[in-house]
């Protein structure tokens, strides 16, 4: 069994990523390498940054609390006493305030 798993990791090792550059190519391409997931993501981003967006993929908040009564939404990120938010949590949270959306830190004690 041990075996087995150096082999496989060795595969994945040796293995390429190679993300074409329009969504057309990755529809087109012959090689199988370029349908997985991670190359239909890496295409994903960098067509979107081509057209200008900002692609934010870390730093959601960890929570939405949302009540259907009234619909309010609130954004909530939870901290303990020693943690603090970092640059991607806090560029999130301004881009979403930017929005109009209802952000808010949260410290338990």
């Amino acid at each position: 069994m041990r075996r087995h798993r150096r082999v496989i990791v060795q595969r994945r090792t040796q293995r390429k990523v190679c993300a074409p550059a329009t969504a057309n190519e990755l529809n087109r391409s012959p090689d199988p390498r370029h349908h997985g997931p991670v190359a239909r993501e890496l295409t994903a981003i960098a067509l979107a940054e081509a057209r200008g967006y900002e692609v934010l993929r870390y730093g959601w908040p960890d929570m939405l609390l949302y009540r259907a009564s009234d619909k309010k939404a609130v954004f909530l990120e939870v901290k303990s006493p020693t943690d603090k938010v970092n640059n991607y949590q806090r560029r999130m949270h301004q881009v979403l305030k930017e929005l109009g959306l209802n952000v808010q830190v949260f410290t338990i004690k």
